[in-house]
Protein backbone atom coordinates (compact mmCIF):
# COMPACT_ATOMS: atom_id res chain seq x y z
CA UNK A 1 0.00 0.00 0.00
CA UNK A 2 1.57 3.12 -0.95
CA UNK A 3 1.10 7.09 0.13
CA UNK A 4 0.58 9.59 -2.47
CA UNK A 5 3.20 12.89 -1.85
CA UNK A 6 1.92 15.75 -3.97
CA UNK A 7 4.51 18.66 -4.23
CA UNK A 8 3.75 22.30 -5.93
CA UNK A 9 5.90 22.09 -9.22
CA UNK A 10 9.36 21.45 -10.00
CA UNK A 11 12.39 23.00 -8.11
CA UNK A 12 15.10 25.09 -9.26
CA UNK A 13 17.29 23.98 -6.22
CA UNK A 14 17.33 20.11 -7.23
CA UNK A 15 20.85 18.54 -7.55
CA UNK A 16 22.00 18.15 -11.25
CA UNK A 17 20.67 14.61 -12.73
CA UNK A 18 17.92 14.93 -10.43
CA UNK A 19 15.97 17.58 -12.04
CA UNK A 20 12.52 14.86 -12.82
CA UNK A 21 12.57 13.81 -9.51
CA UNK A 22 10.15 15.57 -6.83
CA UNK A 23 11.07 15.92 -3.68
CA UNK A 24 15.21 15.44 -4.38
CA UNK A 25 15.91 19.29 -3.75
CA UNK A 26 17.80 20.52 -0.77
CA UNK A 27 15.17 21.12 1.48
CA UNK A 28 13.36 17.97 1.01
CA UNK A 29 16.00 16.62 3.67
CA UNK A 30 13.51 17.34 6.02
CA UNK A 31 10.65 15.31 4.29
CA UNK A 32 13.41 12.01 4.09
CA UNK A 33 14.43 12.26 7.47
CA UNK A 34 11.00 12.71 9.09
CA UNK A 35 9.23 9.45 7.21
CA UNK A 36 12.81 7.36 7.71
CA UNK A 37 11.70 7.56 11.36
CA UNK A 38 8.45 5.98 10.19
CA UNK A 39 10.50 3.51 7.90
CA UNK A 40 9.04 5.36 4.95
CA UNK A 41 11.32 5.75 1.65
CA UNK A 42 10.83 6.88 -1.58
CA UNK A 43 9.96 3.50 -3.02
CA UNK A 44 6.97 3.47 -0.18
CA UNK A 45 5.31 6.24 -1.69
CA UNK A 46 4.01 7.43 -5.58
CA UNK A 47 5.92 11.55 -6.12
CA UNK A 48 4.45 13.74 -7.77
CA UNK A 49 3.54 17.96 -8.24
CA UNK A 50 0.76 19.81 -8.45
CA UNK A 51 2.23 20.94 -12.27
CA UNK A 52 4.81 19.25 -14.03
CA UNK A 53 6.45 22.04 -15.47
CA UNK A 54 9.28 23.66 -14.27
CA UNK A 55 8.32 27.66 -13.55
CA UNK A 56 10.52 30.14 -13.65
CA UNK A 57 11.87 31.19 -10.41
CA UNK A 58 9.82 32.71 -7.58
CA UNK A 59 6.72 31.88 -9.66
CA UNK A 60 3.29 29.73 -8.33
CA UNK A 61 0.96 27.88 -10.72
CA UNK A 62 -1.94 29.70 -11.77
CA UNK A 63 -5.45 28.68 -11.40
CA UNK A 64 -5.75 27.59 -15.04
CA UNK A 65 -2.54 25.38 -14.74
CA UNK A 66 -3.73 23.84 -11.36
CA UNK A 67 -7.12 23.32 -13.16
CA UNK A 68 -5.54 21.73 -16.25
CA UNK A 69 -3.44 19.33 -13.86
CA UNK A 70 -6.26 18.13 -11.95
CA UNK A 71 -7.36 14.94 -13.95
CA UNK A 72 -3.74 13.75 -13.79
CA UNK A 73 -3.86 13.56 -10.57
CA UNK A 74 -6.94 12.12 -9.55
CA UNK A 75 -5.87 9.60 -12.67
CA UNK A 76 -2.87 8.86 -10.70
CA UNK A 77 -4.82 8.78 -7.46
CA UNK A 78 -7.48 5.83 -9.20
CA UNK A 79 -4.40 3.75 -10.71
CA UNK A 80 -2.27 3.11 -8.13
CA UNK A 81 -5.63 2.80 -5.58
CA UNK A 82 -4.41 5.56 -3.25
CA UNK A 83 -5.97 5.94 -0.02
CA UNK A 84 -3.43 8.50 1.27
CA UNK A 85 -2.39 11.53 0.31
CA UNK A 86 0.02 14.32 2.10
CA UNK A 87 0.01 17.75 0.28
CA UNK A 88 3.16 19.61 1.42
CA UNK A 89 2.14 23.27 1.17
CA UNK A 90 -0.87 25.74 0.49
CA UNK A 91 -0.83 25.27 -3.44
CA UNK A 92 -0.98 21.55 -3.53
CA UNK A 93 -3.47 21.39 -0.78
CA UNK A 94 -6.14 23.74 -1.99
CA UNK A 95 -5.80 22.12 -5.46
CA UNK A 96 -6.43 18.54 -4.27
CA UNK A 97 -9.27 19.72 -1.37
CA UNK A 98 -10.38 22.04 -4.44
CA UNK A 99 -10.84 25.16 -2.26
CA UNK A 100 -9.34 27.74 -0.44
CA UNK A 101 -7.03 27.30 2.74
CA UNK A 102 -5.14 28.23 5.88
CA UNK A 103 -2.28 26.16 5.76
CA UNK A 104 -1.24 26.25 9.72
CA UNK A 105 -4.90 25.67 10.62
CA UNK A 106 -5.43 22.80 8.58
CA UNK A 107 -1.86 21.01 8.51
CA UNK A 108 -2.13 17.73 10.21
CA UNK A 109 -6.24 17.08 9.98
CA UNK A 110 -7.75 14.81 7.85
CA UNK A 111 -9.78 16.04 4.78
CA UNK A 112 -11.21 13.74 1.58
CA UNK A 113 -10.90 13.70 -1.70
CA UNK A 114 -13.46 15.03 -3.66
CA UNK A 115 -14.77 11.50 -4.53
CA UNK A 116 -14.05 10.38 -1.32
CA UNK A 117 -11.34 8.18 -2.47
CA UNK A 118 -8.70 9.15 -0.29
CA UNK A 119 -7.81 10.83 2.67
CA UNK A 120 -5.66 13.96 2.47
CA UNK A 121 -3.38 15.19 4.98
CA UNK A 122 -1.75 18.69 4.41
CA UNK A 123 1.71 19.52 5.62
CA UNK A 124 3.55 22.29 6.08
CA UNK A 125 5.92 22.26 2.91
CA UNK A 126 9.48 20.89 4.07
CA UNK A 127 11.31 24.27 2.46
CA UNK A 128 9.33 26.31 5.36
CA UNK A 129 10.64 23.85 8.40
CA UNK A 130 13.58 25.76 9.06
CA UNK A 131 11.46 29.12 9.51
CA UNK A 132 9.98 28.55 12.62
CA UNK A 133 9.50 26.25 15.42
CA UNK A 134 5.54 26.70 14.50
CA UNK A 135 6.59 25.01 11.54
CA UNK A 136 8.32 22.30 12.60
CA UNK A 137 5.85 21.15 14.88
CA UNK A 138 3.34 21.15 12.59
CA UNK A 139 5.20 18.94 9.80
CA UNK A 140 5.77 16.84 12.46
CA UNK A 141 2.42 16.33 13.64
CA UNK A 142 1.52 16.25 9.82
CA UNK A 143 3.56 13.31 9.42
CA UNK A 144 2.79 11.31 12.68
CA UNK A 145 -0.64 11.79 12.10
CA UNK A 146 -0.27 10.11 8.43
CA UNK A 147 1.58 7.68 9.78
CA UNK A 148 -0.96 6.56 12.25
CA UNK A 149 -3.69 6.46 9.80
CA UNK A 150 -1.30 4.55 7.01
CA UNK A 151 -1.38 1.88 9.43
CA UNK A 152 -5.19 1.67 9.88
CA UNK A 153 -5.34 1.96 6.57
CA UNK A 154 -2.76 -1.42 6.10
CA UNK A 155 -4.66 -2.72 7.91
CA UNK A 156 -8.04 -2.63 6.41
CA UNK A 157 -7.23 -3.17 3.14
CA UNK A 158 -4.16 -5.62 3.00
CA UNK A 159 -4.75 -8.95 4.02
Amino acid sequence: MKMMIIGESPSHTRPDGMKNIPFSGKTSYHLWDELKKYNITRKDCIITNVVEKLLLKGNKPTNNMIKENLPRLYSIIKKHKIKLIMTMGKIPTEAILEQQIKMREVAGNIFYTKNEDAIVIPCIHPAAVGRSLVNKILFEKSIKNAMIILEDIKKLYVT
